[in-house]
């Protein structure tokens, strides 16, 4: 394999795709056959409340951090006791936003309900987290977190284990705080690709026989960055039971189009599909994990030799 390919994994839908579950069983079955994997996944997020058991394994790691870059590592063998790579999982996850949802009583309180059940999203940012590194200075290297201000208003209407939330947001080398989305935005604006492409390279640096990168949800690519599209040689969309293959330079001009006109983060496989038809489309097992053995698994994984 080559020293500098990746391999972009993305799901057809919204949520339940199975991103994770199918980039563990490859990542699972390449470690096998004695490769070096590295898992990344530039831009997760959990709830505070659905994922509540995460936020406190957050609290006693000591930085926000996504479930599924823990089943990744664990999948290449790269659990932080072993010393095969210099590599910590807040690098293989650079970015994670943590959200909790509005309470409903002071938009009765107040008599504007109608307010309430009129946001398109009732999940909204209150913290994040920005692994940026020095590759020459390792005490430059830094986490920066963007937390929500602590505005009494605000608090009392979100849900929200106080205690809690204080352990998180006390991390971070540096601390930045916004009080709106337009201010998060630009918060994102600034250290987002920064962040990514640092933490990308100090990947390279360990010179793994492949980098699989999973994206966010249906989201066509989780960044905007060139440097790191470049070393993509295949691009998977994913959904239980079936793998799309796409040609990555051909993925790519449509997503330059698409960034001609409102820019590449939140484009989706449904865009792509309206333009693009996959290379390929393989079944695969409903299954809890893969068996090399299976003909529809080995069909995928000679498909996959062929480009990594």
């Amino acid at each position: 394999m080559s020293k500098d390919h990746s391999i972009l994994v993305t799901g057809l839908l919204e949520r339940d795709s199975g991103k994770t579950h199918i980039t563990s069983n490859l990542i699972h079955l390449f470690t096998q056959k004695g490769f070096t994997i590295i898992p990344f996944k530039p831009l997760s997020g959990h709830n505070f409340v659905y994922h509540y058991t995460n936020t406190l394994k957050n609290v006693k790691r000591g930085h926000l951090l996504s479930m599924d870059i823990q089943q990744l590592a664990y999948a290449a063998n790269l659990v932080e006791s072993n010393k095969k790579v210099d590599i910590s999982l807040e690098v293989m996850n650079p970015t994670h936003i943590l959200f909790t949802n509005l309470l409903i009583e002071p938009y009765i309180q107040e008599k504007i309900t109608s307010s309430y059940f009129s946001m398109f999203n009732h999940s909204i940012p209150i913290l994040q987290r920005y692994t940026i590194i020095n590759l020459n200075d390792s005490l430059l290297s830094r986490h920066i977190y963007a937390i929500r201000e602590n505005n009494q208003n605000f608090y009392s209407r979100i849900a929200i284990d106080t205690k809690t939330f204080k352990l998180l947001k006390r991390k971070g080398n540096k601390k930045i705080y916004f009080s709106n989305k337009e201010e998060f935005k630009q918060i994102s604006e600034k250290h987002y690709r920064t962040a990514i492409e640092s933490c990308f390279k100090k990947i390279q640096t360990q010179r793994p026989d492949l980098i699989i990168i999973e994206s966010i949800n249906n989201a066509a690519v989780p960044f905007s960055s060139k440097k790191i599209s470049k070393t993509i040689k295949i691009v998977l969309a994913v959904q239980p039971g079936m793998v799309l293959s796409f040609d990555p330079q051909r993925y790519f001009l449509v997503l330059e189009e698409f960034s001609h006109f409102n820019g590449l983060i939140g484009k989706t496989l449904e865009s792509i599909l309206k333009i693009l038809k996959p290379e390929k489309i393989f079944r695969i097992p409903i299954t809890q994990a893969f068996q090399k053995e299976d003909k529809l698994v080995r069909e995928l994984l000679c498909y996959l030799n062929d480009f990594v």
